[in-house]
């Protein structure tokens, strides 16, 4: 399949960093439940990143294993070698940490958006990013269907449900960040 579909794309990589998170916070709760470690799941919030950089570890693991990460899979996209296979493990990695540094810029914020923004150029102008070239790695997308989209919101809607339950200090978290903005920023009434 010749599309380039940079959007589908995104929304799997979208998909694969929830999923990736959820995973961590998963593991989180399992490790306090069993009393390894005392402390809430806000004080690990500061490791996502760190679990995110080893997520591109798993992701080319995913890969060269399966053709697919979940959000991949998910979405209808395949990665493979010139011939149609899946990719050995050497290149699945040059291509994930490829989309880490050069595609995210290391999810470094400002960075990240420069890098998104080369990454969509080369696309559209190559059909082909820096790290497939390198990789010698090929996306392959199923023809769109709305099960691409309609799934994977049902399971991230799900999963957002599963880790808020066993997690309710994320909840006190996130009102703690909303009357924070609130204070900042001022009500909308006061605004008016």
């Amino acid at each position: 399949n010749s599309a380039v579909r940079p959007f589908t794309r995104c929304w799997a990589h979208y998909l694969d960093v929830n999923f990736a998170i959820a995973l961590y916070l998963l593991f989180v709760i399992f490790i306090r439940e069993i009393g390894w470690l005392a402390v809430n799941s806000m004080g690990f919030l500061q490791y996502i990143p760190v679990f995110l950089t080893l997520w591109h570890l798993l992701e080319a693991l995913l890969v060269s294993k399966y053709g697919a990460t979940p959000g991949k899979a998910l979405t209808g996209i395949r990665i493979t070698d010139a011939e149609g296979n899946r990719l050995a493990f050497r290149p699945a990695l040059r291509r994930s940490l490829g989309v880490y540094v050069l595609g995210l810029g290391c999810y470094i914020n400002l960075i990240m958006f420069v890098a998104i923004g080369f990454g969509y150029y080369l696309l559209m102008k190559n059909r082909r990013n820096f790290w497939d070239v390198s990789a010698e790695s090929y996306v392959e997308h199923a023809p769109f269907h709305i099960r691409h989209v309609l799934v994977p919101i049902g399971i991230l809607l799900l999963l957002s449900v599963i880790i808020q339950a066993l997690l309710p200090e994320l909840q006190v978290f996130t009102n703690q960040l909303l009357e924070e903005w609130r204070n900042t920023f001022g009500s909308s009434e006061e605004t008016l």
